[in-house]
């Protein structure tokens, strides 16, 4: 009878990450990764409005693609403002997240903390771990 030897659990630095999916990411990478893509579903919703009523055929009928790309962008745009947060404080970042994840240029007016609890966003990214 033989016994399986499990190798022991990774300690420190390494053990966060091993249980990270996105190793090597800072919290400023993670907010910019949700910026852009809330961004990209608010243009996609943005450009089905006015393709939707050049393409529409019947100027009585009820323009239902219209209002499903105004529904898209305007949802996208709330998300923006209420669903990303500071990792560590958990306060939303509101307009401050676009100054964030589109900040082309200098450094002058770059936000380097969160303006909530002063964390750096160039700390590390550790998501969170889920309880079973």
């Amino acid at each position: 009878m033989t016994r399986d030897v499990v190798p022991p659990a990774p300690r420190g630095r390494l053990a966060s990450a091993v249980g990270s999916m996105d190793m090597g990411t800072t919290i400023r990478d993670h907010i910019k990764r949700r910026v852009r893509v809330i961004a990209a579903v608010a243009i996609g919703g943005w450009l089905l409005v006015p393709l939707s009523a050049s393409f529409g055929v019947d100027p009585h009928a009820f323009p239902l693609p219209m209002f499903l790309g105004f529904a898209i962008f305007a949802g996208a745009i709330l998300g923006l403002t209420f669903f990303v947060r500071c990792p560590k404080c958990t306060t939303r970042f509101g307009q401050v997240a676009s100054q964030i994840a589109f900040h082309f240029g200098s450094t002058r007016g770059r936000v380097n903390f969160c303006p909530y609890c002063g964390t750096s966003l160039d700390e590390p990214y550790d998501p969170p771990r889920k309880v079973l």
